[in-house]
């Protein structure tokens, strides 16, 4: 994560970084990794929610508010969604800005995913 989309400047980097830091701990993510990987601030997030949960994309959207260098895809699927629960939606996070979209790779879930409910299978 940087910043900026081309200012290198270490020190502004720095500050950036800790106040990504700071937001980070606002969240309760049940997998959270943050570090410098290949010299690049690097934060990933995980989880798998029971139920419906925004945390994830607020904390981008609150990245972007505070700087427009950070980039990355998010997937969500939420089967509880009645429009939908059958689709894996992607947030790509570029420039400031989260661009919502379907993921045609991993949708429709059933069957590209998993196989439908099967009574003939004991299902």
């Amino acid at each position: 994560m940087r910043y900026h989309a081309h200012d290198t400047n270490a020190s502004l980097q720095n500050e950036w970084w800790h106040q990504v830091q700071s937001l980070l701990t606002q969240f309760d993510f049940p997998l959270k990794a943050s570090g410098q990987y290949n010299g690049l601030d690097t934060i990933h997030i995980a989880g798998h929610h029971n139920h419906a949960s925004t945390k994830a994309e607020e904390f981008l959207r609150r990245i972007a508010e505070i700087a427009p260098g950070p980039y990355g895809i998010m997937h969500i699927h939420d089967d509880e969604d009645p429009k939908s629960f059958n689709s894996f939606k992607k947030l790509t996070f570029k420039r400031g800005k989260i661009e919502e979209t379907i993921d045609n790779d991993l949708s429709p879930y059933m069957p590209v995913l998993e196989d439908e409910s099967d009574e003939t299978r004991g299902d």
